[in-house]
């Protein structure tokens, strides 16, 4: 008896150590980057059969992605500014036509609040502006410059790394909606891209997102 004592307390004496790097899962997780996050989804954002942008009456029988984001995000998110923004965006987008009636407003609207750069509320916005964008398809093109700028901006310059990750997720959902259009010729891309890229300064960090943003598109 004395000796099976004694082993039992040799083996419980040990020192569990985990294996270093973590599990397979949070090892991968980790390291997966941006544009394979995106790239796995299967999202064709230009051809839609439910939403032909010459058939009002298809518009009016379809979800908007930016109207069910948003009545999700007013539950999630209760900073002053998004409170704020919400009121505002309320009665703009109660219905897909509605939504495309209003789209200069609902951009305009989504332009000022991101330019406030609160970290309280960019992720909403943010997730907001891509939604919109897969609304609108390729009506989105008209605004698609203005709102790369503000968003990389924001990349550029927000001190918080959290709001630097929302800001290329968004990037990187912007390209995948817009793969179709973007795709036959990059070079105006590109050039928007281009100061995140190398021809301004950057954080390492802020040029490897920007690349890998834009990478899938090059596959």
């Amino acid at each position: 008896m004395a000796v099976v004592s004694q082993a039992k307390r040799k083996k419980s004496d040990k020192v569990f150590r985990p294996k270093k790097g973590g599990t397979e899962s949070s090892r991968k997780h980790h390291f997966e980057s941006f544009s394979h996050r995106i790239a796995k989804l299967n999202i064709d954002p230009i051809r839609r059969t439910t939403r032909r942008a010459d058939d009002e009456h298809d518009l009016s029988t379809t979800t908007s992605y930016l109207k069910t984001s948003f009545d999700e995000w007013k539950d999630l998110n209760l900073s002053e500014s998004f409170h704020a923004f919400s009121r505002e965006l309320d009665p703009l987008c109660e219905s897909l036509p509605q939504i495309l009636h209003h789209a200069d407003s609902i951009m305009d609207l989504l332009v000022r609040y991101i330019e406030k750069r609160d970290a309280l509320s960019l992720e909403p916005l943010l997730s907001l502006v891509s939604h919109f964008a897969h609304d609108l398809g390729a009506r989105f093109e008209k605004y698609f410059a203005r709102t790369v700028r503000i968003v990389c901006d924001v990349a550029a310059k927000h001190p918080d790394i959290e709001v630097i990750e929302w800001s290329f997720t968004c990037l990187a959902w912007l390209f995948k909606y817009l793969s179709r259009l973007l795709v036959p010729d990059l070079r105006p891309l590109y050039d928007l891209m281009a100061p995140l890229l190398g021809k301004e300064h950057q954080k390492s960090f802020v040029s490897r997102f920007a690349a890998e943003a834009m990478s899938f598109l090059l596959t």
